[in-house]
């Protein structure tokens, strides 16, 4: 895949992989991974989901894959 957009329902994460400040969170190693594998494609784009509206992301975390 040459772009990808990851859906996500923790607002929080999103607004943090937006930023452009240095994240010092518990949450900071994730937030630095994501924004350096975003930058293996051509377009990335992550977003904001309602979590009852990502229904699929909810079946697939609780199946495990």
């Amino acid at each position: 895949f040459s772009e990808v957009i990851v859906d996500r329902d923790n607002l929080t994460v999103i607004k943090k992989i937006h930023a452009q400040e240095i994240d010092r969170s518990v949450l900071s190693a994730y937030i630095i991974d994501a924004k350096k594998t975003s930058e293996d494609f051509s377009g990335c784009m992550f977003r904001h989901v309602i979590r009852n509206k990502n229904e699929l992301a909810h079946i697939l975390a609780t199946k495990g894959l």
